[in-house]
Formats: C-alpha cells, sequence, structure tokens
C-alpha cells in the first residue's frame, strides 16, 4: 500500500515540475476559437522602466508590457524615437486584450490627408522584430451606422502612426482583430504626409507577415498590413509583406452600414497607397482573404495607389481571393462599381502613369464579383486594374506575359 501511495506522489510530482518548464495558455480569439501560444499571456499593463536615458539608441523588449510602454511614451508625448533602434527578442502574445495603438493623435485644423505629420504623434525610429510574432492583436471601435468618419474611432494598429524615415521589418502577426472607422491595418493605420520644414525620408516596410484568423472591420481604407500612406511622401518600399489568410478570413465594412455611399480602398496589403513619387512592391503576396467593400477600390494588394510615376509590382502573388463590391442598394446602377482587381481596384487619374505587372507575378483562383449584370464596358476587361477615375476605360497596363487565366469574373 505504501509503495502504490509513493508511486502516485512521485506521478504527481513529475507533473507538476513538467508543467513549470513548458508554460502553455489557451484563451478565447475574438472569433470564439482558441489559440495554443507558448509564453506568458498579456494582462494589459505597462512598463516604461526600460526608458531611463534620452540618449539611448537601441533597445530591446522582451515582453508585451515594455511594448506597450513603447504607446504610453509616445502617446503621451515623451518622445517619437527618431533614429532610435528597438529590437524585439521575444514572441509577444497580447491575449485578445485591447491594444492601444504606438502614436494617432491628431491635433490639425483641416483635413487629415492635407495635414503634415506635425499634426500626428508616432513612431520614426527603426523597429526590428527579429523574426518574433506578436499574437492576438485586437483593437474594436465602436462604429457609426452612417458614412460619418471619427478620428477616435481610426488609426488602428500596432502602430497608429509610422512617420518619416521609419522603418519596421521581420516581424510575424498571428490572429488579428481590428474594427474602426478607417485608417486600418494590422502593421500601421496611416503614414501622414510630411512636414514642409523636414526632410523627407523613405518609408521602408519589409519582411511582414500577418497569419492566422484576419478580421479587418472598417468603413475606409483598410489594409492586410497598412490602411493608407499619404501624399508628399518620398516613396513607400513594401518589400517580402505576405497576408496568408485562414478559412473565414475578411476585410469588409461594417454589418450595420447600409448608407454609406464613398469609396472603399480595401486592400490585401494595403488600402490606399498615395505617393509623390514612385510604389513599389516587391515580393508581397495575399492568400486565402475575402476583401469586400462598396462603391469602389476593392483589391488584391492595394485598393487605390496613385504614384506620381511608376507603380511596379515584382514576383507579387494573389490567390484563393474573393473580391467583391457589393451593391448597397438594389436599384443602382453606378457605373463606378467596377472599380476591383487583382492587383490594384483604382488609379485615380491615367495621365504620367506606368503600371508594371511583369510575368514575374502570379495569380491563381482569384474571383471578382461586380454588383450589376456584366456590360460593354467590362467585357474585355483582364481584371489586373480594377479602374483608371479619370477615363473609367480598361487602363494600358503593361502585363505581357502574365497568366491571367486564374481571375474569374461574376456578375450579380
Amino acid at each position: 500500500m505504501k509503495r502504490i501511495v509513493g508511486l502516485v506522489f512521485l506521478t504527481l510530482l513529475i507533473l507538476v515540475f513538467s508543467s513549470c518548464q513548458q508554460r502553455y495558455f489557451f484563451f478565447p480569439f475574438p472569433d470564439g476559437s482558441s489559440e495554443n501560444v507558448s509564453g506568458d499571456s498579456w494582462d494589459g499593463t505597462v512598463d516604461t522602466s526600460w526608458y531611463l536615458d534620452e540618449s539611448q539608441k537601441v533597445y530591446t523588449f522582451d515582453t508585451a508590457e515594455e511594448l506597450a510602454g513603447l504607446a504610453y511614451l509616445i502617446n503621451n508625448g515623451t518622445s517619437e524615437f527618431e533614429d532610435v533602434t528597438i529590437n524585439l527578442m521575444s514572441d509577444i502574445d497580447l491575449s485578445g486584450e485591447v491594444w492601444e495603438p504606438i502614436g494617432g493623435e491628431y491635433s490639425g485644423s483641416d483635413g487629415i490627408y492635407t495635414e503634415p505629420d506635425t499634426y500626428v504623434r508616432g513612431f520614426r525610429g527603426t523597429f526590428n522584430g527579429n523574426g518574433h510574432t506578436i499574437y492576438n492583436l485586437t483593437i474594436e471601435r465602436q462604429t457609426e451606422d452612417s458614412n460619418n468618419i471619427s478620428y477616435e474611432n481610426s488609426f488602428l494598429g500596432l502602430f497608429a502612426i509610422l512617420e518619416s524615415g521609419s522603418s519596421v521589418s521581420n516581424l510575424n502577426f498571428h490572429n488579428v482583430r481590428l474594427v474602426g472607422d478607417c485608417f486600418i491595418g494590422p502593421l500601421a493605420g496611416y503614414i501622414p504626409s510630411a512636414s514642409d520644414t523636414e526632410s523627407v525620408e523613405p518609408v521602408h516596410i519589409s519582411n511582414i507577415n500577418v497569419t492566422g484568423q484576419i478580421e479587418l472591420i472598417g468603413k475606409f481604407t483598410v489594409g492586410g498590413v497598412i490602411g493608407r500612406v499619404e501624399s508628399a511622401r518620398s516613396s513607400l518600399f513594401m518589400t517580402n509583406c505576405n497576408v496568408t489568410a485562414d478559412a473565414g478570413s475578411y476585410i469588409m465594412d461594417p454589418d450595420n452600414l447600409q448608407v454609406y455611399l464613398d469609396s472603399s480602398y480595401f486592400g490585401g496589403i494595403i488600402g490606399a497607397a498615395y505617393s509623390s513619387v514612385n510604389n513599389v512592391f516587391d515580393n508581397c503576396s495575399v492568400s486565402g482573404l475575402d476583401i469586400t467593400g462598396n462603391l469602389d477600390g476593392v483589391g488584391g494588394l492595394a485598393g487605390l495607389a496613385n504614384p506620381a510615376g511608376t507603380l511596379s509590382f515584382n514576383s507579387c502573388r494573389v490567390s484563393d481571393c474573393d473580391l467583391e463590391i457589393k451593391k448597397l442598394d438594389e436599384s443602382s446602377t453606378v457605373s463606378r462599381a467596377y472599380t476591383v482587381g487583382v492587383f490594384v481596384g483604382e488609379i485615380p487619374n491615367v495621365s504620367n502613369k506606368e503600371v508594371a505587372i511583369p510575368a514575374s507575378n502570379s495569380i491563381s483562383n482569384v474571383t471578382i464579383t461586380y454588383p450589376f449584370a456584366q456590360n460593354q464596358a467590362l467585357e474585355n476587361r483582364t481584371g489586373l486594374i480594377g479602374g483608371i477615375l479619370s477615363t473609367w476605360e480598361n487602363p494600358q497596363v503593361n502585363y505581357e506575359g502574365l497568366d491571367v487565366s486564374g481571375v474569374t469574373f461574376y456578375y450579380n
């Protein structure tokens, strides 16, 4: 009898010791599923103890609390971390706790699109994720059943604002749910115009992967990586940015939205890409994502792209995606509603523009759905670019050698 009791006690001791060596936490993701993540789960607390010397140029983060501390310091005006490098050294599990984006205050007097970034507060430094993953990024802001846009419910992502000269690289996201009005993307909601008085520097985004269950809901400019980059930016470089979504993932407007009659600008990588010079997308891919908007501007990679020079896609891939413009009003025959495309939903005008989609790119199993019956304007479309706003005709796009057989059209 004593021997049996001893064996039971030893077994229990081994189990307890084993559980101390590996800590696994199970928690409900917002869609009701569970994600098994190794590591500590964030409880919403903030740690700024790492910020001791304003002259320090390199920081390392190991916890969600330290990352939340960066948001706290920027959002309260302590620093924008210009010329500072932050290295993420561990995976971060945000546990579905509501994240406060890094930056985002807007204090301009005119429209957000024309104000320089001196009216916003964001990150100006270098953030290197070192291949680590941020799990379960969640932000939910109340949206109105109207066409009104509230900035308080906008600028949503890990970073609300990435400013001139900033760089983010080698960072992964797994399971993302963002709900708000506009400027929404897992990495960053908004890249603003530069100040007239500052030296404009490129914004570099590279080696970003968004995977798992992806749920992005907004009214305007929503992207699978970035929501919107504004004009007066020297250039935006998107390199090795990939969205690989689980079944049921989507970008869409709110279910209760019935009267919003403005462009959606929803894209698998970026919602709307404005720039004073070129936009370049290198080795970017989107897979398994359903993107549904209203009126116009839905694209597999970009909802809208408006470069001053060349718009280039190099070795990009769009696969297993459903792209759709929905009809809010059954009697509507708005002709603008065909601006949905595999690569770009809309290009604002044709003057001085060149779009290059060479054979290094690929398309497979992509459906495009228009909200009205097929008509003459759509009969010969390739589906690569949704439309050019100034002409509403099939744009002249250089796609020599590209196999476009992977696109299927539907008309409601």
